[in-house]
């Protein structure tokens, strides 16, 4: 028996489960508004052993911020890499084409461990409004100075750290997956690849936060609460496979439904906050001026950024469903790099010629297209090119 909303058919079992879930989310969201009302808006007074406490934190880590300036200066250029190509944007365009090339389902679950993630941590960047450390050192009475390059200038509030939080989902995945394949091949034990898997994954965490601390973009309290959630968030990924399998079988409109839900949640968050008269792009205001050089003030780190791209990511995703049906791909492993460096390519050129003096709407409009099509191009390219060959052997013996 199914129920029609809207123009969709959805099962009645699974319109029910999607109302409950709204409930809970509305419940969820409802508590966070009243913590916003309390801590943030209506600006009540803090127990003033509990702001000493807070404070006392943030200068403890301020100075920590620039004991890691002086001593990690020779190292500036790894910790630039660890800092630029774990970047969200980067990894999207450079890397997950390249784990389509390896299998599809696994591009799948990775891409929605990520799509989950940064939202979640954009909602709570939002959530938490908590500043940035090269904002924080303009209000200690005779604070340090601390550096700043193009890269600490971004635009979006400090908590979680939105760099660790996705690489410690999108690593966990990535390196359990290898060292599940390392144990399969009998290369090693399962509790050697476990302890290895467990070195690489805390090195790695560990040097992106170490970067990110470097360049005053986050304190160590957010650099540790992005690689809990992150941590988290990927190992209930993998180990609910059932969730995973049924997921991977919704149909477009059941995906659309929680494509819905997903949105809903991040636009009352928005204007929520406006509702209760707090400017929900307060962190770009304090970004400009905090920052010495306006030139590093970047458009695509500011939170409704981040929101447009994971949406046009998902959205891809929607058009994709069934996704079951995408992974039975049989096409040359050639074909399928061949595909993946073209898309890797395209997405280059789309980018460079992104509008960005044409206006906002149609800035956003525009990523979220860029986005949306990375992910069905690579998802539904099978289809196509077994359409397109049916239709030429077709007309060849038809000649």
């Amino acid at each position: 028996m199914s129920i029609s909303f809207f123009g969709f058919s959805f099962p009645r079992k699974f319109f029910l489960q999607t109302v409950l879930t709204v409930r809970t989310v509305l419940i969820i969201f409802l508590g966070l508004l009243l913590t916003i009302v309390w801590h943030k808006i209506l600006y009540i007074p803090q127990p003033k052993f509990a702001m000493f406490l807070y404070e006392s934190m943030l200068n403890f880590e301020t100075y920590q911020i620039l004991w890691c300036q002086n001593v990690l200066q020779p190292f500036e250029s790894i910790l630039w890499f660890f800092s630029v190509f774990t970047n969200m944007a980067t990894v999207y365009s450079h890397v997950f084409p390249l784990l389509y090339l390896y299998s599809p389902e696994f591009y799948v679950r990775t891409l929605l461990t990520s799509i989950g993630s940064n939202m979640l941590m954009t909602l709570l960047k939002w959530i938490l409004s908590e500043g940035r450390p090269y904002w924080y050192v303009f209000s200690m009475q005779n604070g340090p100075v601390l550096r700043q390059t193009d890269i600490t200038c971004e635009t979006s509030p400090g908590n979680p750290s939105g760099h660790v939080l996705f690489q410690a989902a999108f690593l966990y995945v990535v390196i359990t997956e290898l060292m599940t394949q390392l144990h399969k091949k009998h290369m090693l034990t399962k509790k050697s690849s476990n302890i290895l898997g467990w070195i690489i994954y805390l090195c790695l965490i560990n040097m992106v936060a170490l970067s990110r601390m470097y360049f005053a973009c986050h304190f160590f309290h957010q650099c540790l609460l992005g690689a809990i959630l992150g941590h988290f968030i990927a190992r209930y990924m993998i180990r609910n496979t059932t969730t995973m399998d049924t997921v991977y079988s919704y149909s477009k409109s059941q995906m659309l439904a929680i494509g819905i839900i997903v949105a809903i949640a991040a636009i009352g968050i928005f204007f929520g906050q406006k509702l209760f008269g707090r400017d929900p792009l307060w962190s770009i205001k304090i970004a400009f001026n905090r920052c010495e050089n306006p030139l590093f003030l970047r458009p695509d780190s500011t939170p409704v950024s981040a929101i447009v791209r994971d949406l046009g990511l998902f959205a891809g995703v929607i058009l994709s469903a069934p996704l079951k049906s995408r992974f039975e791909n049989s096409s040359h492993w050639l074909i399928k790099f061949c595909l993946a460096v073209i898309t890797i390519i395209a997405y280059h050129a789309a980018v460079s010629i992104m509008p960005h003096n044409r206006g906002v709407l149609i800035y956003y409009c525009y990523s979220f297209i860029i986005q949306l099509f990375s992910v069905f191009v690579l998802l539904n390219y099978d289809s196509v090119w077994q359409y397109v060959s049916r239709r030429c052997e077709s007309k060849l013996k038809l000649n």
